[in-house]
Order: C-alpha cells, then sequence, then structure tokens
C-alpha cells in the first residue's frame, strides 16, 4: 500500500486509497470481533454440553453389592440410599433376622462408599473444562479481535 501511495500524484486518488484501506481494516475488525463472539458461544456451549453429561453420568450412578454366598443383594443410588434388595427365598431359615440385618448394613455401606468414589470421579471429570478453541477465528485465517493478544499486525 504505501508503494502505491509514494507512486500516486493524484491527492484525490490518495484519498480515495486511504479511505479504502479504513474501511477494510474496519471490516476486518468487525469480522474479528464476530469470529471471537462465536468462539465464545461455542467454548460455551460446549462447556454446557460437558456439564450437561456430567449431571447425567452422576444421576445414573447405582451401586450393586452381594453377599459371598449370594443369598443378599442391594443396589444403592449416587446417596447411598438402598433402592433395591433381593433375599433368596428360604434364607430366613438358614440365618438370624439379626445377621441378615447385619448383613444388608455391611453390604449398603460397601455400595455406598463405592457410589461415592464413584461421583467424586465424575466430580473430578466435570472440573476439568474444555480447553477454548478458536475455531471460527481459525477459520478467517487467524484474525482476531482488535486488542486481543492474538490481533494480526
Amino acid at each position: 500500500m504505501e508503494d502505491l501511495l509514494r507512486n500516486e500524484t493524484d491527492s484525490d486518488q490518495i484519498v480515495h486509497y486511504v479511505e479504502d484501506w479504513k474501511r477494510l481494516r474496519e471490516a476486518s475488525e468487525a469480522i474479528a470481533t464476530d469470529a471471537a463472539t462465536v468462539d465464545s458461544k461455542l467454548h460455551l456451549e460446549e462447556v454446557a454440553q460437558h456439564l450437561r453429561n456430567s449431571v447425567v453420568q452422576m444421576e445414573s450412578i447405582a451401586v450393586e453389592q452381594s453377599s459371598a454366598d449370594g443369598e443378599i443383594a442391594v443396589k444403592v443410588d449416587l446417596c447411598g440410599q438402598l433402592i433395591d434388595l433381593r433375599l433368596e427365598p428360604g434364607i430366613l431359615a438358614r440365618r438370624t433376622a439379626a445377621e441378615i440385618a447385619g448383613e444388608i448394613t455391611r453390604l449398603v455401606t460397601t455400595a455406598g462408599q463405592e457410589a461415592t468414589k464413584q461421583a467424586e470421579d465424575v466430580l473430578r471429570g466435570a472440573s476439568r473444562i474444555p480447553e477454548f478453541e478458536p475455531v471460527a477465528t481459525k477459520a478467517i485465517g487467524g484474525l482476531a479481535a482488535p486488542g486481543s493478544a492474538r490481533q494480526s499486525r
């Protein structure tokens, strides 16, 4: 552009070139700003989807535990609350009520601890927010919004 202006002698033409250059620069900055806005919105949607997936994982946590002999089985939810109990037929003839209650309590406690571990794993994953990827900015050749660290010079 500077070479073009140096060789130009018509002042009206020079003014015309400068005005065109200013319009192109403003349009470039507007495109870069729009791209940055698109990138931000895309990233927010990606983060929101990541968090929604984590909520679904949390809601689906259920842990089952069975006694060594398989006569008692429990299932607990995310909070360690008993949501299912299975007793084999005839167990009352083979064990006392206190033995059965003790085994159910042990199984529910063990399953609840496992549910807590699974929930912690999901929360750790939820806290790993996806990295920001400037997709739209890259698509227009690396332009960035005026004043940003990636602004073309």
